[in-house]
């Protein structure tokens, strides 16, 4: 450690010599490296801002044309079939049958569509109620899975009656009821009501208090209570009289369908293979985690319960022919019905071909006025039952046709060679309610005329436990939406919203409509117009950047030059240090060239072949141009001339300003193709691709050169890849910020020197002060020797 002289021999400021010594040292070896680190990150901070700049100037160029979509991974602003809403303008003449909108490539004229079908997903629907729960066992009924307590009490105005009632799992609902009822001190009254599936307790006459101390089932308690009684713990009631909110909704499927053991079914969609989706469960399975479960299975079916219908609803997802389901095993008809065959035991008494009347000699008084009678059948389609009516005129062959033609839900079928009939149910069960001659079902036991073993009231076949109307092994198709459009005949759609040369169509009826589609001229030009002038406001903004005077006599400002200054004299010097930061800067200068010269390359439909884009290929063909000051390189608008071209062919201004190249290897970013490719893909690039292209590439170099900043975010909303060559090439560091690193490192260099050399100052002058005072020392003592002689 070095011993400071401070003068005290000499009579020297030390400090102070030494400190102007080192303010010049610093002054030579640290402050122009600060000043340029500054400047570093001045630079860096202005780049981004330009990116930031650009990155708005993007978002309010696709705002003003319509275009919504973000975080493109595209070199592309919108394809050349964008459906701009603005462009073209779709009425129709029946707007109950129909929605129209034109996309950009629509051509202007008066269209016919004719719909003779909807697109329809196939559905299937519970054709009666589900089964109301029966009373079993809590466990089953309810998902109880321990032995439980119910702690009650009540109060008659003078005493607190307090009762602890124990169940078991296996206990019923009935039993709780029974149990809560036995104890006439307790002064409660439960009831459980089949019909509506509801619980009910209310306190009795006389007691005017109750409380639930104990429910460790959650039986009555809770709002997820298995009775739905929806009480509080603990709570204190005035009075008592509750009863379930909603029904009580077995837990699992033995309380509900009385489906015992394991049991299966397979499901063949489109989007399966031949095997099928099996789904396995067991009778303490929830009817709604079957929903669940097929519906997760993703494999283009839904399925729903609706508790107010007490129905299931099972379809298809999407509509059209291609979307299909097959039940190809059902162990326990949980989803199918069960077909039956019955015929008759032995030949029909009488002669084939009679009339019923003669073959069984029946009487007038058998029919009624008109000489009918009529069977009424119970079956999925018809679950109130169907009227079927017979004359005494009919032979056996003409009561099978009348049947058949009705489609009750059974097919007969009459053999003359045997003279016997077969009944086979063909959608779940069917039943006999009424058939007051005996003809196929019996009520007494007799037997019948056609010599069946039906019995009225008893079920043919057996119905799926959802009931729905579903067949095993057969195939359930949607529906394609056909239709007629123009002179174009029999055409199809998989889906009701679908899209004619351009033209994009709702489906809501059919029927016959007229569309008309025309070209909304005047919003056109207002928004390309407003397009334009958000870029001509980045131009002007760059442009400011790039021609921005430069004060070359104003450097950054150290930390001493800034002690010595006002905030205000501060400010103004930096606003003159920063000026110019950017002035004639090759990124920036780049990226308006490529945008300026996009412009006024013409557009090639095949660049290759020189092939020019249709009906227009040049900006100047449909009035737009560069300002007088070509330099500025801001655009300019002929509205008359840019009207004129929309009028002609709208759809060809759209490609001339969106144009992308037909080859798929060329729609990558422009760094990853050659150049001859590079030259290609923007031959082919309609105008206002080609500048997006040329702006996206200029951030791109404006990022590798200063990163991003703080704005990361908003620049993958231009483009989300936007930042993956300065993640992998760059390692997230840009190329100011490696030199930033350079300039600490010298900045460390210099400090450790400077420390140095003022230590070595310090040692002089220590030296020096030594040397004087041992001179001092010698003068003293010759001048006492001279002065005693």
């Amino acid at each position: 450690m070095v011993t400071r002289a401070t003068g005290l021999v000499t009579g020297m400021d030390t400090d102070k010599i030494i400190g102007d010594l080192m303010r010049v040292e610093r002054q030579r070896r640290l402050d122009p490296i600060t000043k340029d680190k500054q400047y570093n990150e001045w630079q860096a901070e202005a780049y981004q801002t330009v990116n930031k700049t650009t990155a708005n100037s993007i978002t309010e160029f696709k705002k003003a044309l319509g275009i919504t979509t973000t975080k493109s991974s595209s070199s592309y602003l919108a394809t050349p079939t964008t459906n701009f809403d603005w462009l073209k303008t779709a009425s129709t003449s029946s707007s109950d049958n129909l929605s129209v909108s034109a996309g950009s490539t629509a051509i202007d004229g008066t269209y016919t569509l004719k719909v003779d079908q909807m697109a329809e997903n196939i559905t299937r629907t519970s054709v009666s109620e589900l089964p109301k729960v029966t009373v079993s066992a809590l466990e089953h009924q309810f998902g109880v899975e321990n032995d439980f307590s119910l702690k009650l009490k009540t109060n008659n105005g003078t005493t607190d009656n307090v009762k602890t009632l124990n169940f078991t799992k296996d206990q019923t609902i009935e039993d709780v009821v029974a149990a809560i009822n036995s104890d006439p001190d307790l002064g409660l009254e439960a009831s459980y009501d089949k019909t509506t599936d509801k619980f009910t307790i209310k306190t009795k006459s006389g007691y005017s208090d109750f409380e639930i101390q104990e429910d460790s089932e959650k039986i009555l308690t809770t709002d997820k209570s298995k009775f739905k009684t929806n009480l509080v713990l603990n709570n204190e009631y005035a009075s008592l009289d509750k009863t379930s909110s909603t029904e009580i909704s077995p837990s699992n499927l033995t309380g509900q369908f009385g489906i015992v053991g394991d049991f299966s079914f397979t499901l063949k969609t489109n989007k399966t293979d031949d095997a099928g989706k099996t789904f396995t469960f067991n009778e303490d399975t929830k009817l709604s985690e079957i929903i669940e479960t097929i519906n997760n299975a993703d494999i283009g079916v839904v399925a729903s319960y609706d508790s107010n219908l007490n129905r299931v609803f099972f379809a298809t997802k999407n509509t059209g022919e291609d979307n299909y389901f097959e039940v190809t095993n059902d162990t326990a008809n949980f989803l199918t019905g069960k077909k039956e065959t019955i015929s008759s035991s032995g030949d029909i008494a009488g002669t084939t071909g009679q009339s019923i009347q003669d073959r069984f000699g029946l009487v007038d008084g058998d029919f009624d006025a008109e000489g009918n009678t009529t069977l009424i059948i119970k079956s999925n389609d018809y679950p109130d039952g169907v009227g079927i009516k017979i004359n005494k005129g009919d032979s056996v062959e003409d009561i099978a046709n009348i049947i058949n033609t009705n489609n009750v839900g059974f097919e007969v079928t009459y053999d003359s060679g045997t003279d016997t009939i077969s009944l086979n149910n063909t959608g779940g069960a069917v039943t006999f309610v009424q058939d007051d001659l005996n003809l196929f079902a019996s009520s007494d036991g007799t037997g019948t005329k056609f010599n069946t073993s039906i019995s009225l009231n008893d079920e043919i076949g057996e119905n799926s436990k959802l009931n729905l109307n579903i067949e095993v092994d057969e195939k359930y198709t949607g529906k394609n939406a056909k239709f007629d459009f123009n002179d174009a005949k029999g055409l199809e759609r998989s889906t009701n919203n679908f899209e004619v040369y351009g033209i994009n169509l709702q489906v809501k009826a059919t029927g016959t409509s007229t569309v008309t589609v025309g070209t909304d001229v005047d919003q056109a030009v207002e928004k390309i117009k407003a397009a334009i002038e958000e870029y001509n406001k980045l131009v002007g903004t760059l442009n400011g950047l790039t021609g921005e005077k430069t004060y070359r006599d104003y450097k950054p400002l150290t930390d001493e030059e800034k002690e010595a200054m006002t905030e205000k004299q501060i400010e103004l010097w930096e606003g003159r240090a920063k000026s110019g930061i950017l002035r004639n800067d090759m990124l920036l200068e780049n990226m308006l060239g490529d945008m300026r010269n996009g412009f006024y390359d013409t557009v090639y439909e095949d660049y290759e072949n020189k092939t020019k884009l249709p009906g227009y290929s040049s900006i100047s063909q449909i009035g737009i141009s560069t300002a007088e000051n070509a330099r500025d390189g801001k655009l300019v608008v002929d509205d008359y001339q840019l009207r004129k071209a929309l009028e002609n062919d709208s759809a060809a201004v759209m490609k001339l300003l969106f144009a992308t190249p037909d080859k798929s290897e060329l729609n990558r970013d422009d760094n990853q193709l050659t150049k001859e490719q590079r030259a290609e893909k923007h031959g082919e690039m309609g105008l206002f691709n080609r500048m997006f292209n040329s702006q996206v590439n200029g951030m791109k170099e404006m990022i590798s050169k200063a990163g991003p900043g703080d704005d990361t975010e908003l620049l993958k909303d231009i483009k989300f890849n936007i930042m993956v060559d300065y993640v992998t090439t760059q390692s997230s560091q840009s190329k100011l910020a490696k030199e930033k690193e350079g300039l600490d490192s010298r900045i460390k260099q210099q400090k450790a020197i400077l420390t140095m050399i003022e230590t070595r100052y310090y040692k002089q002058y220590s030296y020096m002060e030594q040397q004087i005072n041992q001179m001092n020392s010698q003068y003293s003592s010759l001048f006492s020797n001279n002065s005693g002689q």
